[in-house]
């Protein structure tokens, strides 16, 4: 069962979660806004990227008192905290049926992380990927989860605690299925990607290789958001677009016969850590996030979460918590 709450928006951002012609926005690395994303201030360095969160006390149901602790005395006095969901980005966090709660794998998790933390959030909607961390050093939320790709880059300005292995993907016309077998594949194509995200960099990356075998580089058209790249493949405007998974997998679940979903095991990548960006300045608030998330991996809530949003822990999922992965060991 998804889990669907009341919203709580206090920046709206006008985002909305199905399309006229019925397709779910997904999301990539990053995903669409119909405003754009706010300038960046210049990052904190905050701490360094070497945080190891405490494996927590608690099981089950209830407050986990000793990650509780972990958190700053202005959250614990407040008794809240600022988080930002997406709006749009099944199956990490949208709002079903157009509605103003959420649902979603990553809206299921802030749940129970923040139960965990004897805490009661204040949802807000976060239009992009690229609009998150853009929100946390402007100080609207502390926290962002939608499915954020961990990057070295995105880590001068927010601790991550990482909560999934991502995956690339390419989403085709369900015609083409079992046309291609391997990114080399699409060297030549019309291939769309969200403006911003790292599907951008990835496909320029593999460009490289696509010209050191002597074939086309695929023409990268830059739309505004996961659903507008869809719409693409199914115009014609474009032949493939890239989409990671588990985002890849859900789109071809929830539109039969209209999407055929190619994993991408090579190339830049590959393989990449997913999590919940927390403001660098606030290293307290993100070591008890991955206390309780260590709770509910433990108690086995995280794998359940998972399994109710169509994500597969087998494929998607992590036995541990991680933070700042990316430059901490991923392989």
């Amino acid at each position: 069962m998804k889990v669907i709450r009341p919203g709580g928006a206090a920046w709206v951002w006008g985002v909305a979660a199905v399309t006229a012609t019925g397709l779910v926005a997904g999301c990539s690395s990053a995903a669409g806004s119909t405003k754009p994303a706010a300038a960046a201030t210049t990052p904190s360095t905050g701490t360094p990227s070497t945080l190891t969160p405490s494996t927590g006390t608690a099981a089950g149901s209830g407050v986990d008192q000793a990650a509780r602790a972990m958190l700053p005395k202005a959250i614990l006095d407040a008794g809240t905290v600022e988080v930002g969901l997406g709006a749009a980005f099944p199956p990490y966090a949208y709002h079903p049926n157009g509605g103003s709660g959420y649902a979603g794998y990553e809206a299921g998790l802030m749940d129970a992380i923040m139960a965990k933390l004897g805490l009661k959030p204040h949802y807000s909607d976060v239009a992009s990927v690229g609009d998150a961390v853009p929100m946390i050093q402007a100080g609207r939320i502390a926290v962002a989860a939608l499915g954020i790709t961990d990057t070295a880059a995105r880590e001068k300005a927010a601790i991550f605690v990482d909560n999934l292995i991502g995956r690339d993907g390419a989403i085709f016309p369900a015609a083409d299925q079992g046309k291609y077998s391997a990114f080399t594949d699409m060297c030549g194509l019309k291939v769309a990607a969200v403006t911003g995200s790292v599907s951008v960099t990835i496909v320029n990356a593999e460009n490289t290789q696509c010209t050191q075998d002597g074939k086309p580089p695929m023409t990268l058209v830059q739309l505004k958001d996961n659903a507008t790249t869809l719409l693409a493949v199914q115009s014609g405007q474009a032949q493939a677009a890239m989409e990671t998974y588990p985002g890849a997998s859900y789109q071809v679940a929830h539109n039969p016969g209209v999407f055929w979903a190619l994993p991408l095991n090579e190339g830049l990548n590959a393989r990449f850590p997913n999590g919940i960006a927390v403001d660098r300045n606030q290293p307290q608030l993100a070591n008890a996030i991955g206390a309780a998330l260590t709770d509910l991996i433990n108690d086995g809530t995280y794998a359940q979460v998972l399994k109710a949003n169509d994500v597969d822990p087998a494929i998607n999922g992590v036995s541990a918590v991680h933070l700042d992965w990316a430059t901490n060991g991923f392989s």
